[in-house]
């Protein structure tokens, strides 16, 4: 084959125990809240040049806690820092298994497309037609064809 960009082979309990450490995830964030678009564009963002800010901000207000009304709550903006921090390492690691999960199913589709395509290129080069045309059938759309290019082109 032409290409093959990576070959794995699972076996079903290894499929099951990577189902059952998802759904272990899915539970330890049951509590984890889902924000529209709309509610994310419209989020104050902590970022590298607000998160001194903040981090500075919790300092002074525990020096001052008579400045504030009642309402104020110290305790939750020091615990919603403190679990942002505890999360982040995770989410790191989470957003580059995910990446990295991706990219293998993507290499896999692809593996799988080029050898389908190379394969008809083959039973359309030794004249056995009679399987290509339940190929056609199955998917009219993806038949390989050439594409001329204009002449007008340069």
């Amino acid at each position: 084959m032409k290409q093959n960009l990576v070959s794995l082979v699972f076996t079903p309990a290894e499929i099951e125990d990577l189902k059952a450490a998802i759904t272990r995830i899915e539970k330890f964030t049951e509590s984890f809240v889902t924000l529209t678009p709309d509610e994310l564009r419209r989020l104050a963002k902590l970022g590298d040049g607000t998160e001194p800010f903040c981090r500075q901000a919790t300092v002074v207000f525990e020096q001052y806690p008579h400045a504030f009304p009642p309402s104020f709550d110290l305790a939750e903006m020091q615990r919603d820092l403190a679990t942002f921090d505890a999360l982040r390492g995770p989410l790191l690691r989470l957003q580059q298994l995910v990446s990295r999960f991706d990219d293998t199913v993507t290499a896999l589709g692809s593996d799988a497309l080029v050898a389908a395509l190379e394969g008809y290129r083959h039973m359309q080069s030794d004249g056995k037609s009679e399987g290509l045309a339940a190929l056609k059938d199955a998917y009219p759309a993806r038949r390989p064809r050439i594409v001329k290019k204009d002449a007008g082109t340069a």
